[in-house]
């Protein structure tokens, strides 16, 4: 996002979320909880419905003595792998990637969605967020590559 390698990138986005006392919203596991348990009901469902297959149209998953049981639990693994896949890959990280991009950019994001930044700065204003007046966050971001450099 900022021309940052991924190991730099992370120090950067902690250091961020450190100088404005998020860390813990940073170390808050609700998002990943959320999607986890969406996965486990996903996997189930498609474990359920690889039984309903299994029972009505006489598909054999295997030639083991107990098929129903074979039957839920290979559809229970696929369906949790990949909704897993698809809900903690894909959208927790963009989760997360909004995060990042709002932490460092408040007032961008502000003038390009204003309806959306106001519903973000409602919820968390009461709980953890207030940002600076009159210091931009990128120049937050900045700072710690100067100080290297």
């Amino acid at each position: 996002m900022f021309s940052y390698s991924y190991l730099e990138g992370g120090e950067k986005a902690y250091q961020l979320f450190s100088t404005r006392g998020w860390m813990v919203i940073a170390e808050d596991n609700l998002v990943q909880n959320c999607l986890i348990m969406a996965s486990i009901v996903i996997g189930a469902s498609c474990g359920i419905l690889a039984v309903l297959v299994e029972e009505v149209d006489g598909y054999t998953f295997t030639s083991l003595h107990q098929p129903i049981w074979t039957a839920f639990w290979i559809g229970t693994v696929t369906g949790f792998t990949l909704s897993n896949i698809l809900l903690l890959g894909v959208v927790g990280s963009a989760i997360n990637t909004t995060l990042v991009c709002f932490a460092a950019e408040p007032f961008e994001f502000d003038k390009n969605h204003p309806r959306l930044s106001n519903e973000m700065r409602q919820v968390w204003s009461a709980l953890v967020w207030e940002p600076p007046p009159a210091e931009s966050s990128s120049s937050l971001l900045n700072a710690g590559s100067e100080e290297t450099a």
